[in-house]
């Protein structure tokens, strides 16, 4: 991209200066205000870090209640669940934990669910619009859209064994 930026830069004759002191400003601007757009008693991850690694965590740090932290220190004990912490995705392994620490596994879920709903909306408008163009704007979207963030692998050999062949007349 900066090639052609700067292409553009000299065709129409910016003082590269004053756009260097534009972009500069802006960017101070936004580091001063950052703490506005993303005030840290609003992180979701403040007092929560220990969902992501339990055993790495400072047991007092974390926003769980007296019990909640007894589960944890227990946790923290195990030598075999650090050891299934290291062989799993993060979400099996709490998902695993939820008959002996039920209170942490569904605040763990509840924060990890968060995170990924958002991202499989992103995806489903993404596919949205690749699916509804301007020709295809009558379209009913749903059964594509289905299709399309299935996370099924259709089996074709399978399928395609079912029909039978059109012969040429």
């Amino acid at each position: 991209m900066f090639p052609n930026l700067n292409e553009y830069l000299t065709s129409v004759n910016v003082n590269v200066e004053d756009l260097l002191s534009f972009v500069s400003q802006h960017l101070k601007e936004l580091a001063n205000n950052f703490d506005h757009y993303f005030p840290e008693h609003e992180d979701p991850r403040s007092g929560n870090l220990w969902i992501n690694n339990p055993f790495n965590e400072d047991v007092n740090t974390c926003n769980l209640n007296l019990h909640e932290k007894e589960s944890l220190i227990e946790l923290c004990s195990d030598s075999t669940l650090q050891s299934s912490y290291k062989k799993k995705p993060l979400t099996q392994f709490w998902i695993s934990l939820e008959n002996e620490y039920s209170s942490l596994t569904h605040k763990a879920i509840k924060l990890l669910v968060f995170f990924s709903n958002s991202y499989l909306c992103e995806k489903s408008f993404s596919s949205l619009t690749l699916i509804k163009t301007k020709q295809r704007n009558r379209l009913d979207a749903e059964a594509e859209l289905r299709v399309s963030e299935t996370s099924l692998v259709p089996r074709l050999p399978r399928i395609l064994a079912a029909k039978q062949q059109q012969t040429s007349h």
